[in-house]
């Protein structure tokens, strides 16, 4: 008899909140030139994400927010704006969530996006409509990057469409289509196939 040992690997998962820091310039100048945050984001196609973000002053104090309202847009490689959100701000006046607001993308907003890279902006709405723009890198660049992650949750297979018909013989109201594949060996028996018929 050979002693057997059996061995797992434990892998950690982190459940933890996304939070970037970005800075605005509320006194009318800078008074550094560093970036601010250079994180890159993820958001995964198939489920919601919340993205929480905290606003700091340019001495790094974070900033009462309740009097503005943030935004949040992002755009695609051809500067086409895709994604455009009020932010809902967590701010409650307490020193723990003082310029803390977060943006919500729904696995609805993410459906007709392929996996790429966008670049994304905050900016906060005055009560008198005027726009504070909050920056993320050095002299005053404020895109910063956000991919989205198709892999993830992987959607379902492009439909498959059968359009030609053949009668079985001229008295008999039969008709057959070409055959489709339900691929077995991938599927399994857990597959769940769905067939629409469209008539003319």
């Amino acid at each position: 008899m050979f002693p057997i040992n059996i061995s797992m690997q434990l892998l950690p998962r982190y459940l933890c909140n996304n939070i970037t820091t970005v800075i605005a310039d509320m006194a009318g100048f800078i008074t550094e030139y560093r970036p601010v945050y250079s994180k890159q984001l993820q958001v995964y196609k198939g489920i919601d994400n919340v993205l929480e973000f905290r606003l700091l002053n340019a001495d790094q104090k974070p900033v009462d927010i309740t009097s503005y309202t943030p935004k949040f847009v992002a755009f695609d490689e051809t500067n086409q704006m895709v994604l455009e959100k009020d932010a809902t701000i967590l701010d409650d006046g307490s020193t723990i969530t003082r310029g803390k607001f977060k943006v919500t993308v729904t696995e609805n907003e993410l459906l007709n996006l392929k996996q790429q890279y966008l670049s994304y902006n905050i900016y906060l709405v005055e009560t008198d409509g005027d726009k504070i723009l909050t920056y993320s890198q050095p002299n005053f660049d404020n895109d910063a990057v956000i991919y989205v992650n198709a892999r993830t949750f992987p959607g379902p297979l492009t439909a498959y469409s059968v359009t030609t018909f053949e009668q079985e013989a001229p008295a008999i109201e039969t008709w057959y289509s070409e055959t489709v594949d339900a691929q077995p060996a991938i599927n399994g028996n857990e597959a769940l196939h769905t067939a629409a018929v469209y008539t003319a």
